[in-house]
């Protein structure tokens, strides 16, 4: 460990930090820059912090971005549209082709959902990489939730203003964003569940206790860290099916009154909405504070996520079970997202509730087993982006295949394979080598970064036989010192 002393001389305070032992840990060295979320006092999970968690997830099921605004948009589309060729325009049939004007010429319905995803998608993946490692840092991610969450409310209740068919630009940019903010509150409230595991009581407890102990050994903990994430992970994914069924149910007393009604979506959007908004204001009421490390000196929020994915990508074979498991799960997701069949619809629903949701609950559950601590953000918003590209090339494959042959069997084939190279790729997984590989990433980081912004020599550091004085480290470094010592 480390003592702080405080010196003072005329009118320059400067803080000195000093070796205890011999061979002291990296700790004293974390907490002085205050590298790692352990720097800081991290309070343990409380069971309404838990339930306000769960809550937040049945609300946000997806029924109100995926099903009812986009319903809104495909109709303000179609009623919008006009047989091509036609003079005077006719209006379109199910049976028939179906355009509408577009920059001075005219553009399939089809075409302009496509664009829709694809800006969907886009922004997406600027969202993930430019705030995915961003949000690791200080109080940025709780917040960042919020205004996500925020915003997608706002602009499902603004869909309750489409009308009429000629709103459609209008319905594209509502439904754009929304589903944007939607899509990335998914991926920054996943990434909160491994930090919610590591701070419940009984793992705290293994962590702080037992394992400094040696009551228990790494191994043993891991696998009790590992037990808890899964249990989250598990009861948040059944309450969001829960509430893809809840929600399902009370728009029924809408849309069956209604069922003539071109207002009827409209409404069950707003109950769907409204719903979300009701079970998951208590996550920010009941969320407590647990501060990631200081944004890196040098670096700022808009610019930190750039430069951590890069570093990351660079440093691929320091993570090697990790992307891996990103490829497995690439080719995974592309085949069960593109996986859509039309005369064998209950059949197919029954298979996804049996094994698709499970596999989702899983699959997040893995990725928290081989990222690195204090990277949570980061690594979700990858995964984040894995998931969203698979659904993307799936269906265009799909449709290649399918034009070419003029046989709407012959994608399955290319499903099929792909699926059984998935799950073959994931038997070469090693989460025992991948944690290990990860500890040794995250102290690595830490050590270059305090070498990186103090000047001090990376073998003193890690072997802790260099005091940290006050000529090493930055002025605000010794303000934030000064006041632990006063407090």
């Amino acid at each position: 460990m480390a003592e702080i002393h405080e010196n003072y001389a005329k009118d320059d305070a400067t803080v000195d930090v000093v070796s205890t032992s011999q061979h002291p840990t990296l700790e004293a060295y974390e907490r002085l820059f205050g590298v790692d979320e352990d720097s800081y006092e991290q309070p343990t999970t409380s069971r309404k912090e838990l339930w306000s968690y769960y809550l937040y997830y049945n609300g946000d099921n997806g029924v109100g971005p995926g099903s009812y605004s986009q319903a809104l948009f495909q109709w303000a589309l179609n009623g919008a549209g006009h047989q091509p060729g036609s003079d005077p325009p006719k209006a379109c049939t199910d049976s028939s082709a179906c355009v509408v004007p577009w920059t001075g010429g005219a553009r399939s319905v089809s075409s302009v959902v496509l664009i829709a995803n694809g800006l969907c998608f886009t922004f997406m993946t600027v969202i993930f990489v430019w705030l995915g490692s961003a949000a690791d840092y200080g109080t940025f991610g709780r917040w960042l939730l919020l205004a996500l969450t925020v915003v997608c409310w706002a602009l499902q209740y603004g869909m309750m203003s489409i009308r009429h068919p000629s709103q459609w630009p209008t319905a594209m940019g509502l439904y754009v964003v929304a589903y944007i903010a939607y899509g990335a509150t998914l991926v920054f409230y996943a990434a909160v569940f491994p930090r919610l595991a590591r701070y419940t009581p009984h793992v705290r407890k293994a962590r702080e206790e037992d394992l400094r102990e040696g009551k228990i050994d790494q191994e043993e903990y891991d696998a009790i860290e590992s037990l808890e994430r899964n249990h989250i992970s598990n009861i948040s994914t059944a309450h969001s099916n829960i509430g893809y069924l809840l929600t399902l149910v009370l728009n029924l007393s809408v849309l069956l009154p209604l069922q003539n009604n071109n207002f009827s979506n409209n409404l069950a959007l707003c109950l769907t909405n409204s719903y979300w908004v009701v079970l998951g204001i208590w996550w920010f009421i009941f969320q407590q504070k647990r501060p990631g490390p200081k944004i890196p000196k040098g670096s700022s929020y808009s610019t930190i996520g750039f430069k951590q994915i890069w570093l990351a990508i660079r440093e691929i074979r320091s993570l090697p079970q990790t992307f891996l498991y990103f490829f497995a799960y690439f080719l995974l997701a592309d085949g069960l997202n593109t996986t859509a069949i039309k005369w064998e619809f209950y059949f197919y629903n029954v298979v996804f509730g049996l094994f698709q949701a499970p596999y989702y609950a899983y699959a997040q559950t893995m990725i928290s087993e081989l990222m690195p601590r204090g990277y949570d953000n980061m690594f979700f918003a990858l995964f984040g982006i894995t998931n969203r590209a698979s659904s993307i090339i799936g269906p265009n494959v799909i449709q290649a295949i399918i034009n070419d042959t003029h046989n709407s069997w012959m994608g399955f084939p290319f499903l099929f394979a792909i699926c059984t190279a998935a799950m073959i790729t994931i038997c070469f997984v090693d989460v025992k080598k991948g944690r290990e590989d990860c500890r040794k990433y995250t102290e690595q980081r830490k050590i270059d970064r305090v070498v990186a912004e103090s000047g001090l020599n990376p073998n003193d550091i890690a072997s802790g036989k260099q005091p940290v004085r006050n000529e090493n480290v930055p002025e605000v470094q010794n303000e934030y010192l000064r006041s632990l010592v006063r407090g």
